[in-house]
């Protein structure tokens, strides 16, 4: 996991991407680690001349069909909100960054093969999506 306070240097294998995962161990309480570890690696992407960033964030980021956020409506697992709440810290530090980014947000992501079935808006969450397979986001 990527730190706020580490740097990052890109390896052989990785063709000059930065390929890092971060994210809160099950059972643990969310804190600012993976927000402050996107700036970090946008920092070191912009200063080794790295231009773009894909990442994986919940659902819960996204614009809601009946409005607002994800996160904040009614019938989101509480347990889930503090995660959802630094994925978005995650997506905001991406637009606001000068990287050029993809950030995929399915919402239940289930073990599966590609079904195809899989919708893609842009900025919200498609109206009646609760899960993608494992294969569709990886397809996206």
């Amino acid at each position: 996991m990527l730190r706020a306070s580490e740097s990052f240097e890109p390896d052989g294998r990785s063709g000059g991407r930065a390929r890092r995962r971060l994210g809160t161990p099950p059972g643990e309480a969310a804190d600012d680690t993976l927000s402050a570890g996107v700036q970090t690696l946008v920092e070191a992407m912009a200063d080794i001349g790295i231009e773009r960033f894909v990442g994986v964030a919940a659902a819960g980021v996204l614009d809601a069909p009946g409005g607002g956020l994800r996160l904040d409506a009614v019938g989101f697992p509480p347990f889930l909100r503090g995660v959802a709440k630094q994925h978005r810290a995650v997506y905001e530090t991406l637009t606001e960054s000068s990287v050029q980014w993809t950030l995929v947000c399915p919402p239940d992501i289930p073990d599966g093969d590609a079904t195809g079935q899989a919708r893609v808006e842009t900025d919200r969450l498609p109206d009646g999506g609760t899960q993608v397979t494992t294969c569709d986001v990886a397809a996206s």
